[in-house]
């Protein structure tokens, strides 16, 4: 049948959110088919030799051979490309996908390779603001020169959450410059003038970045 095709194919990326889908997918290929539904689930078994296993986020540490190699791109970027500064964890540098362990290690990296020879920028920007805490204050603790934080993405939150964020980071987290992130794109909320202006006077906001 089409559905249990379908179903035997896919490639199975561990997600649960695509396996709920495919089996969705699967569910109205097989109603259009005169497949019983009940005949799914061992099609799903089946599967299951596919299904590619996720490492715990919550703990995962970067490998020894992932080190180096971050830290070999790093010197290259000083020496050979002549960069004025490192910004680490960014969108291009897909926070998102990683612990916070895996996070604090490569901020470590960046700065024990940098050595003050450029200044090292730390994006801390997490879904909770407790979080944001957290990878904060390593970077300060390492000696980051700086932070740059957005708010919380995919929820769109009110101007007054915003302020909350950051105004809570601000009087948790002392004497580290930090960089106001707007990036609307994301985060599904507009920084305006006049909430940053509020921002700011919370604390040791140095500068602001736009995209």
């Amino acid at each position: 049948a089409e559905a249990m095709r379908l179903l035997l194919d896919y490639d199975w990326p561990g997600n649960v959110r695509e396996l709920e889908n495919s089996i969705e997918r699967a569910t109205i290929i097989a109603k259009g088919k005169n497949v019983e539904v009940s005949e799914l689930p061992a099609a799903i078994q089946q599967a299951k030799p596919k299904v590619r296993k996720i490492p715990n986020a919550t703990d995962r540490s970067i490998t020894a051979n992932e080190k180096n190699l971050l830290r070999e791109h790093i010197e290259y970027l000083i020496t050979g490309g002549g960069v004025h500064g490192l910004a680490m964890l960014g969108s291009t540098g897909e926070f998102a996908f990683l612990s916070e362990q895996e996070r604090m290690e490569v901020a470590e990296a960046a700065v024990e390779t940098s050595g003050g020879r450029v200044p090292v920028i730390i994006g801390t920007s997490a879904i909770t603001t407790k979080s944001v805490i957290k990878l904060s204050k390593h970077a300060k603790e390492i000696k980051a020169d700086g932070i740059v934080i957005n708010p919380q993405a995919y929820w769109g939150l009110t101007e007054e959450e915003v302020f909350h964020h950051y105004a809570t980071i601000a009087h948790t987290v002392l004497d580290i410059p930090i960089m106001l992130y707007n990036n609307p794109g994301t985060t599904k909320i507009d920084i305006k003038p006049p909430l940053v202006k509020r921002i700011i006077a919370e604390g040791n906001f140095q500068s602001i970045k736009e995209s």
